[in-house]
């Protein structure tokens, strides 16, 4: 008898340690960056002159901008231990590290760079988990393609969706300037049984002059 309750408490215990899952082990199943339209329709030529729609966002002749990551991806599965702190030489484009507040961090990106741009990425939820946790930071380059000239506004809807129904939202603003990045907030998402999918989404606002470079990594991410 105790040799059973022993062995179905070892399962036990195994099951739930299958269960989690780092969000960083995983790919995501679908992906896509791109723009909505500009909501005034007397400015929308002026400020979407190669229209929207998926895949498509303009950050203007004068700078140069309109890259995003390898397969719109970044995903950080380990740091450096012995990385200096340079908290203003970290820029969004590199694809191998997040830097929030001068320290390195692992974690998964969303990367938006012009007024109305969105980026998501999509998982299929690991067998078992009933709970996503995580925390979500601005990374420390606030000024992106506009380089220091810019003082660094950002303006954007965090989001995440289970199976297309919206579950989370959190709307960010500040005025960054050469601030490093901060805390937008903690992810305690409930997952109910038979979940397949889950979304995170990065969605810009519609001022024109914001979100020039909004990065947000989802930091400590794990399925439960």
């Amino acid at each position: 008898m105790k040799l059973m309750i022993t062995t179905a408490l070892v399962a036990t215990l195994a099951a739930g340690l299958f269960a989690e899952t780092p969000l960083t082990s995983l790919q995501p199943t679908a992906v896509e960056f791109g723009t909505l339209d500009y909501p005034d329709e007397g400015l929308r030529i002026h400020v979407q002159p190669h229209g929207a729609g998926p895949g498509k966002f303009d950050t203007g002749a004068f700078y140069s901008g309109n890259q995003h990551w390898p397969g719109a991806t970044k995903i950080v599965k380990s740091v450096p231990w012995d990385e200096p702190t340079v908290t203003n030489k970290y820029s969004s484009r590199e694809t191998d590290r997040f830097m929030v507040q001068g320290e390195s961090i692992t974690g998964v990106g969303l990367w938006v760079q012009v007024t109305m741009m969105y980026h998501w990425l999509e998982y299929r939820i690991p067998q078992g988990a009933s709970t996503f946790t995580g925390l979500a930071y601005t990374t420390d380059d606030a000024h992106g393609y506009m380089n220091r000239h810019y003082v660094g506004y950002q303006d954007f809807d965090l989001l995440a969706e289970v199976d297309g129904k919206n579950v989370y939202s959190n709307h960010f603003n500040r005025i960054a300037g050469d601030n490093p990045g901060e805390l937008i907030g903690e992810l305690n998402i409930s997952l109910p049984a038979g979940s397949s999918t889950i979304r995170f989404k990065l969605q810009a606002s519609s001022h024109i002059d914001w979100n020039k470079n909004s990065e947000v990594v989802i930091t400590e991410g794990m399925f439960k």
